[in-house]
């Protein structure tokens, strides 16, 4: 009997494997596919930023709306139980809120340690420690659980359902994740030294008084000369004095500062991911409303703005091979692989793909072996242990360079790009290896 029990058990384990090698298998063989049309020409740069904005804005947050949202309309009654109503659904997915902070803390410090322990040089450890604490968010992870669902049950609604079910984790996260992104990013990016640099070059030059004469003024002057002209017509034209248009410069400027800062911090933090994804909730939480998109009825199709539920799935359906063609886009070129010592590459790396996704599955494992939440039902828990481990052990995310060029100028890009190439490189095998402690996990 223990032979019969070893041989399945190893059974057991090669089908896990197996699952974990199609999964990721297909992911690469769309990436591939980018790769090779970089390579012959056929998408370009400009290309790829037109593919990329259609992604974020267009594919992405369809996809997200959709499945959130969605029911089965195979006309029959009997399904009922398959479209349940969202909030039990979101029952089960308040722990995502608290997630991204655990994570983000969690791989901010195995980050600290591993390049502390390579000795990495001080000028690049706020970008290295970056690329080790956010990781791809959206466009990986929702190409690997979208295959993973498919794998879920036996029938196309065991596939549905769970990818609803994940989706709508996946989106309760990503309402927590970008607001860290932005915010830690940022400090992260820009230690005190620099910061401190950067606010006395600012107030020499506006000390100067030779704003309009600086070649590539930044954003915040052109606003502030331009509002600062038109305030000073105005009292010019009222008989003010220099003395209170001085004053009133002063009121003028500190306001546009402070809306400009509003505006930007908004449009970082609202994405359209994460826009369509609160979408879909509020909707989801209001039935007569998500009726006129899906039938939740007798499940027909014939709800009366079922054709605009359709188009959108349409167009949602197109997010993952777009994805995964502007990553293979991306990483048809090798970076600078020079603007960093190896060591620290290493380091990051197996911080990043390794030690973080091994410490987040110990705590899941415990949380789900020690606490109630165990006890939920195999789709909550089969759902919750996906989307939580999933985001763990992507590589970092794409959008970071923005944040690193901005912060660190070129030389922090390049040092990102060449981080992000390493940890593609082992992705395949990683990713592979953490579906498959995925799998087990969702069955323990």
């Amino acid at each position: 009997s223990s032979f019969t029990e070893a041989v399945c058990a190893g059974s057991h384990v090669m089908a896990v494997f197996g699952g974990a090698v199609l999964d990721l298998g297909q992911a690469l063989t769309m990436a591939v596919v980018g790769g090779v049309a970089t390579r012959v020409g056929v998408i370009d740069a400009s290309a790829r930023k037109v593919l990329s904005s259609i992604s974020m804005n267009i594919t992405i947050p369809c996809l997200l709306f959709t499945s959130i949202i969605t029911c089965p309309q195979d006309g029959s009654a009997e399904q009922a139980s398959a479209c349940a109503p969202l909030t039990s659904v979101l029952a089960g997915g308040w722990p995502f809120l608290l997630l991204p902070v655990l994570w983000v803390a969690l791989s901010a410090f195995v980050g600290w340690v591993c390049t502390s322990l390579v000795r990495t040089p001080r000028e690049l450890r706020p970008v290295i420690l970056a690329s080790c604490t956010f990781g791809n968010s959206t466009g990986l992870p929702i190409v690997l659980l979208t295959a993973m669902a498919q794998r879920s049950g036996t029938t196309p609604v065991d596939h549905m359902i769970m990818q609803s079910r994940m989706f709508s984790n996946l989106s309760i996260y990503l309402m927590v994740y970008p607001i860290l992104q932005w915010s830690v990013g940022r400090i992260l990016l820009a230690p005190e030294e620099r910061v401190a640099t950067a606010v006395a070059s600012t107030s020499q030059l506006c000390e100067s008084g030779e704003q309009s004469q600086v070649v590539g003024k930044s954003v915040d002057m052109v606003l502030q000369q331009a509002w600062r002209d038109s305030m000073s017509q105005n009292w010019r034209e009222f008989g003010v004095s220099d003395q209170a248009e001085s004053e009133h410069e002063g009121i003028a400027t500190t306001r546009v500062n402070v809306f400009k800062r509003v505006v930007d911090g908004a449009r970082k933090l609202v994405v359209p991911p994460v826009c369509a994804s609160l979408l879909g909730l509020g909707l989801g939480l209001m039935p007569p409303v998500r009726g006129l998109l899906m039938d939740t009825s007798d499940f027909n199709s014939d709800a009366p703005l079922q054709f605009i539920f359709t188009g959108l799935t349409t167009v949602g359906q197109a997010a993952v091979p777009v994805n995964m063609l502007v990553l293979g886009s991306n990483l048809s070129s090798l970076p600078d692989l020079r603007a960093l010592p190896w060591s620290s590459a290493v380091a990051a790396t197996l911080a990043k793909m390794v030690v973080t996704p091994a410490l987040a599955f110990l705590c899941l494992l415990g949380t789900f072996r020690m606490t109630p939440l165990g006890s939920a039902s195999p789709q909550t828990l089969e759902s919750t242990a996906a989307v939580a481990m999933i985001v763990t052990c992507t590589p970092t995310a794409n959008n970071l360079a923005v944040m690193a060029e901005l912060a660190a100028g070129a030389q922090g890009k390049q040092v990102l790009a060449a981080v992000i190439f390493a940890m593609y490189c082992i992705a395949p095998f990683s990713l592979t290896a953490w579906i498959a402690a995925i799998s087990w996990l969702q069955q323990q």
